[in-house]
């Protein structure tokens, strides 16, 4: 058994029983899988869905194989979403929407006072503008290899 197992088990328990009281609550991300949104140590703030719709771009609090994740909704087909990690190039498995524990609504910045929003217009747009951003770098790069590899050497 990892040493964090305990500790999972118990927000397991504590968040299933929050969100089913209709409570939001708060916690604090670790790892990488989010950035640049979410950096590791940024306290996250959770709401329940309830019967809020899902969209593309909303990052969500789910547990698929007993793991704990707070990644964004890349595509959803019926009752099924496909989740990814904003760092990450591969998504998640598929998962059910009874996989989703609540909405990530804000954070609070790291080493600062204040919060950001993570749900709404306005973050739906920072996200779709930084996939832009994110596609034209891959394509430069992608270019720029291409025509390196094209390139005659110089004598």
């Amino acid at each position: 058994m990892s040493k964090d197992r305990p500790q999972t088990l118990l927000f397991d328990q504590l968040t299933c029983q929050l969100i089913s009281q209709g409570y939001g609550f708060r916690f604090e991300a670790k790892g990488r899988s989010m950035l640049p949104a979410i950096c590791d140590g940024e306290i996250l703030h959770v709401e329940p869905i309830g019967a809020k719709l899902l969209r593309r771009g909303d990052i969500v609090l789910l547990k698929s194989r007993d793991v704990f994740k707070a990644h964004r909704i890349i595509q959803q087909r019926g009752t099924l979403f496909m989740t990814r990690g904003d760092a990450g190039i591969e998504p998640d498995i598929e998962i059910p929407r009874d996989s989703i524990i609540g909405l990530v609504i804000a954070k609070e910045l790291r080493g600062r006072s204040g919060t950001v929003r993570l749900h709404g217009f306005m973050a739906r747009v920072r996200f779709f503008l930084n996939q832009a951003r994110r596609r034209i770098r891959l394509v430069h790069a992608a270019q720029s290899s291409t025509s390196a590899a094209r390139a005659p050497f110089s004598q």
